[in-house]
């Protein structure tokens, strides 16, 4: 995980061309729901085209830093790390907001109080029952957690640590729950900063990680988004070999089957990266909107983005 230091730096305007993606096939997505089931509305939006607006969510965004949105799967409620530089040191918490449409601005924001200082990077189950975040545990120094609640009108119970055949003697970070349920993070144990997938056990919980080593880079990479889908991901890297526009980007890759194919080589998604810090956060399941993170203000904090495309 990197250091979140609060320094002044200069923004320096992005590329803006995306690049040709029929390299990658596809078919733009669609869902492999039941049919009787609600989730067997196919994606509208194609993953291979570029997103046309990025605008910053004004009402969450202040002086701190805030990284690592993820929603619900109806977008009304959303929680994300905010960090505080103090005179004592860096002040880690979540938050949370709601809204009543998608069109509408967040409101409520409040603090996830029953979750613990010194946490960072929650990713929320699309059901908005378990609530998954990373914090210094008792086998590596970063670890993985999880919080549940009963309802949605509930709060929080207090966060566990997941079982020790998930986490390292290293770091494990930005965890993010998949379609199939599955939790992908960042995690050191392979050397260097990579992408790991614990699939879900017969019974309950996680089976042990496996390395994707398709989505690893010659750098670091410090978080995956996948599409509802599973057959599109967008990485966070610092990676120069693809064109990066600033210290870490977000790239695009694609694969044919999300049980039998592994990723193709990425390509750089030039019309969400600045010079500076980006992260993609959390994807719709229409695919139509991106949440990510960025420095990109030139204050040396993250805000949070929402990008936007049309069918």
């Amino acid at each position: 995980m990197r250091s979140r230091v609060l320094v002044i730096v200069l923004v320096l305007s992005p590329a803006c061309l995306f690049p040709d993606l029929s390299g990658l096939g596809g078919d733009g997505g669609t869902s492999d729901a039941p049919a009787d089931s609600p989730d067997a509305t196919p994606p509208v939006c194609d993953p291979s085209k570029p997103f046309s607006s990025i605008k910053p969510i004004a009402e969450l965004n202040d002086s701190d830093s805030q990284y690592k949105a993820t929603l619900t799967a109806d977008e009304l409620e959303i929680w994300w790390a905010s960090t505080q530089q103090t005179d004592a040191g860096s002040l880690h918490t979540i938050w949370h907001a709601s809204r009543t449409s998608i069109a509408a601005t967040f409101t409520n924001k409040t603090l996830e109080a029953t979750i613990s200082q010194g946490v960072v990077d929650p990713a929320v189950t699309d059901d908005g029952l378990s609530l998954f975040y990373s914090k210094f545990g008792s086998i590596g120094d970063w670890d993985l957690f999880e919080a549940k609640r009963a309802a949605r009108t509930d709060s929080f119970g207090v966060g566990f640590q997941l079982p020790s055949s998930i986490q390292s003697a290293t770091a494990e970070t930005a965890p993010f729950v998949a379609f199939d349920g599955s939790l992908w993070f960042s995690s050191q144990r392979s050397g260097g900063n990579h992408l790991w997938r614990a699939g879900v056990a017969d019974g309950g919980g996680f089976s042990a990680p496996a390395h994707v080593t398709s989505l690893d880079s010659p750098s670091t990479e410090e978080g995956v988004v996948l599409t509802h889908d599973g057959l599109w991901a967008y990485v966070a890297s610092d990676r120069s070999d693809l064109a990066n526009a600033g210290s870490y980007d977000t790239f695009l890759t694609h694969r044919s089957s999300p049980t039998t194919d592994d990723f193709v080589q990425p390509i750089n998604v030039t019309e969400l990266n600045s010079a500076q810090y980006d992260r993609a956060n959390w994807i719709s399941w229409d695919n139509c909107r991106l949440y990510f993170e960025s420095e990109r203000n030139g204050l040396g904090n993250d805000d949070l983005f929402v990008a936007t495309k049309t069918p």
